[in-house]
């Protein structure tokens, strides 16, 4: 069941996709006019492989608490009712030869509880290949995947109606997805770096796209073993977002950003932490999501 709109709410619909639409683009430009400036140094992430038989693996756990949702007319409305969403990730990088790394990522398990109902789930898995080049002080890539979200836990375990728009929460959807990519980095200073991406997003689900990403990241390696990073990251839908799935899952539109820390053990381990919002956004819970896991290289 999907809420009506009149001719004034689908204009100040338009309105909040062109609005994050422009600050997608304004934050991808931001960010190459300061990589412009910035000094070389040894970078990480976006546009860097791994050499043939390296490796980076990360782990974590996603966990977001919330009684309020953003709807997809872009408004925060409570839901009178509390969700609790936890979900297990991994990302991983091997690399087949110098310039060729294979990438996987994905939410294998998940259970998210609302009210007295509750459910495990799978989230998206997807595997792809990225393939890179160094130009001077620059790296660049570009990077595919495919993925799959089975349709384990894709039901709705709360569902209700506020200030006349409805909405669900269902944790997991099913759909098969492709993304396409490009990826630029390079170092800043003697221990810092900034990355970036921007890409294509389609999926076999009715209504949850194409879609358009992108991300600037910026990160910071103190000789004490902590690395920090900030992400401003985006996800434009070229379709209009006019249902409420509170968990974010399904056709969404929203601009945030994410800060993380890690603390390295020693050169191949380290524990990281962090925590994310969203600065606008339609169809998507109103809850700082938190993190914490592992890393190994």
């Amino acid at each position: 069941m999907q809420p009506t709109f009149g001719k004034g709410r689908r204009r100040r619909r338009a309105w909040v996709g062109r609005r994050l639409t422009g600050v997608l683009f304004a934050s991808v430009a931001c960010a190459a006019l300061v990589a412009l400036l910035a000094a070389p140094t040894s970078a990480h992430a976006f546009g860097w492989t791994q050499p043939r038989g390296g490796h980076y693996l990360r782990v974590w756990n996603r966990l977001n608490i919330g009684n309020r949702g953003i709807f997809a007319d872009g408004q925060l409305r409570p839901l009178g009712a509390t969700f609790v969403d936890t979900q297990a990730n991994y990302y991983l990088e091997y690399g087949l030869t110098d310039q060729l790394t294979l990438v996987g990522f994905g939410a294998p398990l998940g259970f998210a509880s609302m009210g007295d109902e509750s459910t495990v789930y799978t989230g998206p898995l997807s595997g792809g290949l990225r393939w890179g080049f160094a130009a001077g002080d620059w790296r660049f890539a570009a990077e595919a995947h495919y993925g799959y979200a089975p349709s384990l836990g894709a039901r709705a375990i709360g569902a209700g109606v506020a200030e006349g728009r409805v909405w669900t929460y269902a944790p997991a959807a099913e759909t098969h997805r492709g993304e396409l990519e490009v990826q630029f980095g390079r170092g800043v200073g003697s221990r810092g770096w900034i990355t970036g991406n921007v890409g294509g997003r389609v999926f076999s689900a009715a209504d949850f796209g194409p879609a358009l990403y992108g991300s600037v990241q910026f990160g910071w390696a103190f000789l004490s073993g902590f690395t920090v990073s900030a992400t401003v990251q985006a996800h434009q839908p070229l379709v209009a977002v006019t249902a409420t799935n509170v968990s974010g899952v399904s056709a969404t539109r929203y601009v945030g950003f994410a800060v993380d820390v890690s603390y390295w053990l020693n050169p191949h381990w380290a524990l990281n932490a962090g925590f994310g919002g969203a600065f606008a956004a339609q169809a998507n819970a109103a809850a700082a999501p938190i993190v914490i896991g592992f890393e190994h290289r």
